[in-house]
């Protein structure tokens, strides 16, 4: 496409499709290795604040409270479509000869590296809030009441040596155990007396904080703000997860761009590339962790770590990649005010839009919202109620967590990569018919372990089914995503579109468990009636197939790709 207006159907030759063509195509084409490790980039900045920063949370005594609270940087990954027109036309200055995709991952990777580095400098402090009778002489004194914030209680006759506020940390050990006393977490969790704790201030007679001296105070104007580390840490993690989310926008436009309209057979092999990229990032750099158990780093030992991962990323966007080609807009003809309006409100903002609609028309775009919002909804009642589904069938948190998590993780790159074949040798439509069939299935072995009830065996076999089937049907969505994305506004309309398709999940997932209490707590009729969500998607898939055949005939190529 050379321009926003809606081209006629390309005179390119309809390519015959082979899995030797697709397999050949994975090993001899490097823009393919290119969006996996852009995939592993995206992948990675997810993990960050996903698995360290919550670890180091809790090796810091942070309640679950505090941590969850933390799960609010992720709010940019839902609206990353806001800000996706800039990645698609604004130029960044100084870098912006990189290209213009390049230049936002570029800048997007550097921020993220700022953002872990600056982590890695950070201290937690961990306090206490303690409830104590005044101590004048002795150190030594019968604590009656010991809580956090939250105002949960120890045993009471506990005796502690109280760390007056200004002196160094002390522990000891409390006299009903031997053990070490360790309060170290500002809210959340009970402490108990043989629980290891470090008492880092004392509040006395509900004494708040120690009064900062004169030499203190004098340091630091007094307009300026005492920021505490956790409120760093948490402005570093909200700042790296807009990173983050820019770089997810920006790699689904690199894919979708460097693919060129006639190579509709690389579309899907393409997508899979990214997501197993993507699940690679997400789990492999994590090994930096274990440094924490083997070889006794700290948490911001960890994080600069982390950040020489990044360091690596960067230099494999600069020397491994190289900008797609991508169609730009017309000069406009209006001047002044009005060329401004035009430039910036209609082809840029509004221009996504006013394109989608145009190419599809207004029955097809509508329709192609609807199956977006639909196709996997089935997956989603799933996905958030499955841990609580195996955990009242009577499987335990290591079953879990083998089966669940390394299961799943073993199961799902490489059937991604397959997926990608799969859809590269057939056309998108009966791809999705056979995704949607197999997520239905999946949600039918759910309803036979509801009443066989905790077999391993049906267990593993299920976890192995459903990972296939993820994998494939998400291969399948993104690419069917993709065929519908215009290239000069790729970024803008692949995050709308993924957003619009995440959004109905989102909604769906949390009234999961209410439709389970209203039904009773029959899991087995849950599952079956999830199942059977598939035959209304595959009647809108049908009546979407016939929009699409319509709206060629009339000499619109409605598709961006030809299959």
């Amino acid at each position: 496409m050379n321009s926003q207006h809606s081209p006629s159907t390309s005179p390119t030759p309809d390519v015959h499709r082979t899995f030797g063509m697709t397999i050949h195509a994975m090993f001899t084409q490097t823009r393919l290795w290119q969006i996996f490790g852009l995939g592993v980039a995206s992948g990675f900045g997810f993990l960050i604040h996903r698995t360290p920063v919550t670890l180091w949370l809790i090796s810091e005594g942070r309640s679950r409270t505090s941590i969850g609270l933390f799960a609010a940087v992720l709010l940019p990954y839902a609206f990353n479509f806001v800000w996706a027109p800039l990645v698609d036309h604004l130029r960044i200055p100084f870098v912006s000869r990189l290209g213009q995709l390049r230049s936002w991952l570029f800048l997007s990777l550097v921020v993220m590296f700022g953002c872990t580095l600056g982590a890695s400098f950070l201290e937690l402090p961990t306090h206490v809030t303690i409830k104590a009778p005044s101590i004048e002489s002795s150190p030594t004194v019968n604590i009656t009441e010991v809580r956090v914030q939250t105002g949960e209680y120890v045993e009471q006759g506990s005796v502690l040596f109280v760390v007056r506020a200004g002196s160094s940390t002390e522990s000891v050990s409390s006299p009903t155990s031997g053990r070490v006393i360790n309060i170290s977490n500002e809210s959340g969790d009970v402490v108990k007396p043989d629980d290891p704790v470090v008492i880092l201030r004392e509040e006395a007679n509900n004494a708040s904080v120690e009064p900062e001296s004169d030499d203190q105070s004098a340091k630091r104007p007094n307009w300026w703000p005492e920021f505490s580390p956790l409120f760093i840490l948490a402005l570093l993690m909200v700042t790296l997860a807009f990173a983050s989310a820019t770089l997810d926008i920006a790699t689904a436009g690199y894919r979708i761009t460097i693919i060129q309209e006639h190579e509709g057979h690389l579309v899907g092999l393409a997508a899979s590339m990214e997501i197993a990229g993507w699940w690679a990032g997400f789990t492999l750099p994590a090994v930096a962790i274990v440094g924490t158990d083997f070889l006794g780093w700290s948490w911001p030992t960890v994080f600069k770590w982390l950040a020489v991962f990044f360091v690596l990323l960067i230099l494999f966007l600069l020397f491994c990649t190289k900008e797609p080609q991508r169609p730009s807009h017309a000069a406009s003809r209006e001047r002044g005010v009005d060329r401004i309006f035009d430039e910036l409100i209609v082809k840029r903002l509004l221009g996504p839009v006013i394109e989608f609609f145009k190419r599809n028309g207004a029955a097809l775009a509508l329709c192609l919202l609807f199956f977006l919002v639909s196709f996997k909804l089935g997956e989603a009642f799933l996905g958030n109620m499955s841990t609580n589904f195996y955990k009242e069938v009577g499987f335990a948190n290591t079953e879990l967590w083998l089966f669940s998590k390394l299961g799943n993780f073993a199961v799902i790159v490489p059937t991604t990569i397959l997926a990608g074949m799969f859809v590269g040798r057939f056309k998108i439509t009966p791809t999705l018919v056979v995704a949607g069939i197999a997520m239905a299935s999946t949600n039918l072995m759910l309803s036979w372990m509801a009443i066989v009830g905790d077999s391993l065996v049906l267990y593993f076999f299920t976890i192995l089914f459903d990972g296939i089937t993820a994998a494939f049907s998400t291969v399948a969505f993104v690419t069917f995503i993709t065929m519908y994305t215009a290239r000069l506004h790729a970024t803008t309309q692949y995050a709308a579109m993924a957003s619009i398709a995440n959004s109905g999940r989102t909604v769906i997932a949390m009234v999961s468990g209410l439709v389970v209490d209203l039904l009773g707590g029959n899991w087995t009729l849950f599952f079956i009636l999830t199942a059977l969500w598939i035959i209304p998607v595959m009647g809108i898939l049908h009546v979407l197939t016939r929009l699409v055949k319509i709206r060629e005939a009339e000499g619109v190529q409605v598709k961006t790709y030809q299959e």
